[in-house]
């Protein structure tokens, strides 16, 4: 990695070891790594837990251990999985290759053909889930802007 000219990290971007690429954001309220978060329009970059199912405002996912994260790292600080494969945490059951859309409380569910649209589609899930209750499944997530 080159940082203006040099070999390593800087304050601002940093290598981590996982398989997406997150960017610090910032949440007044405790987040957990999985959680489906959306923007939070009272603070500058800031996020909160999706509220709603289909939730048009979503972001991304709090990262487990993201392969880089981008942006300053400060108090309440989040990294926020943009893009890339990152354990989302997920209600009802999901089948490998769901679109995954907000089901709300910070959870995501599998979206059928009529919810789905540009810009509530979260990622795609990589595994099944036969359960009802919230678990978690790996996914790929994506920004759509």
């Amino acid at each position: 990695l080159l940082v203006d000219g040099v070999a390593g990290t800087s304050p601002e971007i940093g290598m981590v070891g996982g398989a997406d690429l997150a960017e610090n954001y910032y949440s007044n309220d405790p987040l957990e790594a999985g959680q489906v978060v959306a923007i939070d329009k009272s603070q500058t970059a800031g996020i909160k837990k999706t509220e709603t199912a289909y939730q048009k405002d979503v972001l991304g996912v709090v990262a487990t251990s993201p392969g880089i994260v981008l942006g300053s790292n400060e108090g309440n600080a989040y990294p926020v999985a943009l893009v890339g494969r990152v354990p989302v945490k997920v209600i009802g059951k999901v089948k490998k290759g769901d679109r995954l859309v907000s089901a709300g409380n910070g959870y995501a569910r599998s979206g059928t053909k009529a919810e789905i649209n540009t810009w509530n589609v979260i990622g795609r899930s990589l595994e099944n889930k036969d359960t009802l209750d919230a678990g978690t499944v790996e996914a790929v997530v994506k920004l759509n802007s």
